[in-house]
């Protein structure tokens, strides 16, 4: 072939289309599609990614390309259409998207590659399973163990000869899977790609993923572009976690890639947890994922324990009835406590007047800390002594209190019991069945060596369930219901809220499956995604007002706002799914103009957007 259509790496729309070049004639024996290769573009040297050769060109003059960097190919034909079509539907320049998908090149791995040959896998003798034809989402119950029931399934899968792709929502569990599996199927050979993983080392497992050398990949979000040609399977364990959400250019979601390139590839995705997402649950109720519940006794019961006046138990924001719970708990075991926050005391006020306590200097919240006292949140001002700028009263009580607080009011009524906190800036992994309590911000909760605990506590429900997000009520159920998988099936979960909500009710239930049926029923009614397509429009208004002109001219489109909020502006863009494809060509041509003319001011465009304002 004399020339190589060139994927310039750039993150501009109006260049996201192949440029011809030549190839001369030192590299025409060498160079293969989905190689990367430097060239001249726009007075630049920079990367490109190879994906088409060809005999003939129809430019007068092309460009040479100046050097290949990767010694093999690199970027598979059937990630490449997966890569092209998440970017369509984002909003994104490809290029932007297989670098996501493929890892800085490593001379000195290419050589050791080089010097060796695949490794064979072994083909293992166990009986055939049936063929997985549909995707399928399975709901365990908390009784049982999500990662366990999915070591098994994959172990089947593998001794059956089929090649998958696990996704998990952080990297221990992923650690916790892979110890699993290999003590479950030894011979196994388990690929892994994961963020935390350093670039040789990612680039390395990545190639041996490449070259067959693996049964199974398993890793975190990034995983989904796991260059496995003849994968059989996409498995992944918590879908509705939000670390699953890609933070960065595109801001998809784990889930919806990995249906995506199921899809493509014509393979099944499988899901497993506790509790599923919203989306999910319209593919499950649209016939296209069906719907299993994995048999087993119910979890933990749970019950609603409304606070009481008890002035011994009020500044503990515990009822009387909970302190009984944790004394019998302790008992059995250890009992975990959940808080929505993590700190001390992060929002305060006047103890008599009510008035939010701010600073005098930048006008931010004030918390009070146990090592320097009351500061100020936003300039991070320190006061000696607390004083109303309403009433000039100097006592202080605390609007929300946080997980550090919280461990030292439960010290002070329980001194003779190990207290432990875990948190974001410090997480505790797992404890030991001793009798403990163990103070816990969501998602941050230890678990317990060889046991389970005894009871769970709830704190500040309002905190989580108050929150202006689409998702608060949906984020809140995950949250209480997955850790009940945490609590002995015998023990109890305890809320502590004034009267019975929604989300309370479908978890005493244990029914995830109609609490999922019901929040899509909301949605549907008010045409909030996953109803509808949709796009959330940000930046500067003149540049909006530009976007939105003619959109609504396309039939199904409506649009909400323009609407000011602490960013700037916005505006909502909804759209029937068959009219999908004329409003992403619309505002995907917006976006390769505004990039071609350099034009000035903010617009940012999100498909599908995991949090509205």
């Amino acid at each position: 072939m004399k020339y190589a259509q060139v994927l310039a790496d750039v993150p501009f729309l109006h260049t996201d289309h192949p440029y011809d070049y030549e190839i001369p004639m030192r590299f025409r024996t060498e160079l293969h599609e989905g190689m990367r290769v430097k060239v001249n573009f726009g007075g630049r040297k920079i990367i490109g990614f190879v994906i088409g050769l060809s005999d003939s060109t129809t430019h007068k003059s092309a460009g040479e390309i100046l050097e290949i960097i990767d010694t093999f190919a690199v970027l598979t034909k059937e990630v490449q259409t997966f890569c092209s079509e998440l970017a369509r539907r984002y909003l994104t320049a490809r290029s932007q998207v297989f670098g996501f998908a493929v890892p800085k090149a490593m001379a000195r791995i290419n050589q050791k590659l080089l010097s060796e040959l695949p490794e064979p896998l072994r083909q293992f003798e166990a009986d055939a399973l049936e063929p997985l034809a549909l995707s399928t989402s399975y709901l365990v119950p908390p009784s049982r163990s999500v990662l366990e029931w999915s070591v098994d399934k994959v172990a089947q899968l593998i001794e059956s000869n089929r090649k998958g792709i696990i996704l998990l929502p952080n990297v221990s569990l992923v650690e916790q899977f892979e110890i699993q599996l290999r003590n479950k199927v030894p011979e196994a050979k388990i690929g892994r790609m994961m963020s935390d993983q350093t670039p040789s080392v990612r680039y390395e497992q990545f190639m041996r993923i490449l070259r067959g050398e693996v049964h199974v990949t398993i890793g975190t979000r990034s995983a989904v572009f796991a260059p496995v040609d003849d994968f059989d399977y996409i498995l992944m364990m918590f879908e509705n976690d939000d670390s699953f959400a890609e933070q960065q250019s595109g801001q998809w979601h784990a889930r919806d890639a990995a249906l995506l390139r199921a899809d493509l590839a014509k393979k099944p995705l499988v899901t497993v947890g506790y509790s599923r997402s919203v989306e999910l649950q319209k593919l499950v109720e649209d016939g296209k994922v069906q719907h299993v519940v994995i048999e087993g006794v119910r979890g933990a019961k749970t019950m609603i324990i409304p606070r009481d006046d008890n002035p011994n138990t009020h500044k503990l924001r515990l009822p009387s009835v909970a302190f009984n719970i944790i004394r019998q708990g302790l008992q059995r075991g250890p009992v975990l406590l959940q808080v929505p926050l993590r700190g001390y005391q992060l929002n305060i006020q006047c103890a008599r007047c009510r008035e939010r306590a701010s600073c005098s200097e930048c006008g931010g919240g004030l918390e009070n800390t146990p090592k320097v006292g009351i500061r100020c949140t936003r300039c991070g001002r320190s006061f000696g002594q607390f004083l109303c700028q309403w009433c000039s009263h100097s006592e202080i009580r605390s609007i929300s209190v946080g997980s550090v607080r919280t461990a030292e009011e439960i010290g002070r009524a329980f001194p003779n019991t190990q207290v432990i906190t875990s948190g974001r800036e410090s997480i505790v992994a797992e404890i030991d069945a001793q009798p403990s309590l163990v103070i816990a911000t969501p998602g941050a909760e230890p678990v317990v060596h060889s046991g389970r605990y005894s009871a769970m506590i709830i704190l500040d429900p309002e905190i989580t369930l108050n929150r202006i997000d689409l998702r608060a009520h949906e984020e809140a159920f995950r949250r209480w219901y997955d850790t009940k998988s945490l609590v002995d099936p015998e023990g109890v979960q305890l809320v502590c809220l004034r009267d019975v909500h929604q989300v309370v009710q479908f978890m005493i239930q244990d029914n995830p499956a109609g609490f999922a049926h019901q929040q899509l029923q909301e949605r549907i009614a008010a045409s909030l995604p996953p109803a509808q397509e949709t796009y959330l429009i940000e930046g500067d208004l003149s540049n909006i007002q530009t976007a939105l002109h003619n959109a609504s001219e396309i039939p199904g489109v409506s649009i909400l706002g323009p609407a000011e909020h602490k960013h700037g502006f916005y505006a909502l863009v909804y759209c029937e799914p068959s009219q999908g494809s004329s409003l992403n060509l619309h505002l995907r041509a917006i976006l390769a103009k505004r990039s071609s003319t350099k034009a000035k001011g903010v617009l940012r465009i999100h498909y599908s957007p995991q949090v509205l304002p």
